[in-house]
């Protein structure tokens, strides 16, 4: 044998035979009418005998060569151990191709092996987005379930379907099945599931708006968890709590809890959590002004979730990474964004994500002066937002609508609006929301000729304007243009000091972004802001002369 067709096993210091010269002499065999089964059955024995130390390496070419050798049972294992292994380095697409082929070789009788196939496929399913074939496997897992018998199979079935149902925006139907769950996970002192079924149900819960039940059924998770030490669960329970807290505005609170993870991710080598808490540590440094620490997290997480495949996560990451774009004026990066995020919200069935980007899509048409198709987009926000109880997105898309009504001089519209806003938002303390649209109502009074009114609805907006109420709004110096415009055009001497605030405000916001190009943008391409810019030159200039 010549020499090019040897491998010589570093470990051991072994030749072995190539792979080339094992096939070559396949084909001879099979031209001389000759089975190729002795050499692969052959090929297997050698390769456990060689590498009996060390199999995880070779446990897809163990595979091939079982399943060539018709050796039924020692295929399906190896193939369910490559598929592991694919899964393990990211390689989502060979791993379903494993468990497959794994689970066309499980006999019907094998019910557990088939199991544990059917649940690794789901999970990738699940990971890829793929809802449809999730879906089916779980119908099909369901049934295997029930035929099997096994109280923990089932409670696994329900975890799965419960995290399903939170992912496609069935928030509702995904608390009762996690809390049935829960309920049949403590009853047999499965700790591992009952933790699991308490999270999906605190995830759930949050996304309802309930926040203070998602804080305890995550705290129960929590609690759960750490008596038997899952850190990977544990992990993701504390990233968990912390989106809580940053839905509660308690964003020093949000990025304890969300590095406190990250550490534990790190330590584990779980790039799926890592990537979950960079991007979650991008949009509260977005929320705390912190421009440029936002983009150094968001933009080291997207490559991230596109090298494991997660495409939920991708469309939330291009998503927030569009939100970030359109703060400092870069409004085309903005809309590729949020154009690509909007298309795998669809595939994935995320309606949460499709809302936030249908409404962020809209925001950026009303800078093209395109309304109406911004008005078509705004109400599709709002309708979807109200069908799956996504109350922060209803109140925002309101209060959208009413700055659009504004633009279209239909200030009737306007005002209705903007009152639906105030209202949803005071009910679900969303401060900065609603500030937002007081002031909006203030502009609008105003323009009807009601000044003490639109006087009166400054005075309470600019009472409630503290920092946690400014970092809650979605344009918070909007908050500010539209108080500085009511009071400047009916001669309150209160407009020169605010306007003198805000541009402190926005220029110690701008500091923080220590790229100039950006920090310029920020400042004088975003219209709000550049408005505030030139009203503070003008009333420094007025003050001069």
């Amino acid at each position: 044998v010549h020499k090019s067709l040897l491998v010589r096993d570093s470990a051991s210091g072994r030749f072995t035979v190539h792979e080339l010269l094992r096939q070559m002499a396949a084909e001879k065999l099979l031209a001389m009418g000759q089975a190729a089964t002795p050499l692969h059955q052959l090929a297997v024995t050698t390769l456990e005998r060689l590498y009996a130390q060390n199999l995880p390496p070779h446990y897809s070419e163990l595979a091939e060569h079982a399943e060539q050798a018709q050796l039924t049972d020692k295929a399906s294992i190896y193939l369910k151990l490559a598929g592991d292994a694919a899964r393990d380095g990211y390689q989502n697409s060979l791993a379903l191709d494993y468990y497959s082929r794994a689970l066309a070789l499980t006999p019907q009788a094998a019910g557990d092996a088939r199991f544990a196939l059917r649940m690794a496929r789901q999970a990738i399913y699940h990971l890829l987005g793929r809802r449809p074939e999730q879906a089916a496997e779980l119908t099909a897992l369901a049934e295997l379930s029930s035929r099997l018998g096994d109280p923990r199979n089932s409670i696994e079935v329900l975890v799965a379907q419960a995290r399903y149902l939170e992912t496609i925006s069935d928030y509702a139907t995904a608390v009762a099945t996690a809390q049935e769950a829960a309920q049949r996970a403590e009853s047999m002192a499965a700790t591992d599931l009952h933790s699991m079924s308490r999270l999906i149900w605190g995830q759930a819960l949050w996304r309802l708006g309930d926040l203070d039940g998602a804080h305890d059924q995550l705290g129960r998770a929590l609690a759960a968890v750490q008596t038997i030490s899952d850190s990977l669960t544990e992990a993701t329970i504390l990233r968990s709590l912390g989106i809580v807290f940053e839905f509660q505005w308690k964003y020093a609170e949000a990025a304890t809890y969300y590095e406190r993870s990250l550490a534990i991710c790190r330590r584990e080598g779980n790039r799926q959590g890592e990537v979950g808490n960079l991007n979650n540590l991008g949009v509260v440094a977005f929320y705390q002004g912190d421009l440029g620490g936002a983009q150094r997290y968001l933009a080291e997480a997207l490559p991230l979730r596109r090298l494991l495949g997660d495409r939920r996560g991708e469309g939330h990451g291009l998503h927030n990474l569009g939100v970030l774009s359109a703060t400092w004026g870069d409004y085309a990066r903005s809309q590729r964004y949020a154009e690509q995020s909007l298309i795998i919200f669809r595939e994935v069935g995320d309606r949460w994500g499709e809302a936030d980007a249908l409404h962020h899509l809209g925001s950026l048409l009303v800078m093209q002066a395109d309304y109406g198709q911004a008005l078509a987009l705004y109400q599709a926000a709002l309708t979807l937002a109200q069908a799956i109880g996504y109350q922060r997105c209803t109140a925002l898309a309101r209060c959208s609508l009413g700055h659009l009504a504004r633009e279209q001089q239909q200030p009737d519209v306007a005002k209705a609006h903007y009152r639906a806003a105030l209202a949803g938002a005071r009910q679900h303390n969303f401060s900065g929301y609603a500030l937002e649209a007081l002031a909006g109502l203030a502009v609008v009074v105003l323009g009807q000729g009601e000044s003490l009114q639109a006087q009166r609805l400054v005075s309470e907006t600019l009472a409630a304007l503290d920092t946690e109420a400014f970092g809650q709004a979605n344009e918070p110096f909007r908050i500010y243009d539209d108080c500085y415009r009511v009071l400047q055009t009916t001669g309150d001497q209160r407009a020169t000091p605010l306007v003198a605030q805000a541009h402190q405000h926005l220029q110690q916001r701008a500091a923080l972004i220590t790229d100039e190009a950006l920090r310029h943008s920020y400042l004088y391409g975003v219209p709000i802001h550049r408005a505030l810019v030139a009203a503070f030159a003008a009333a420094v200039a007025a003050i001069v002369t």
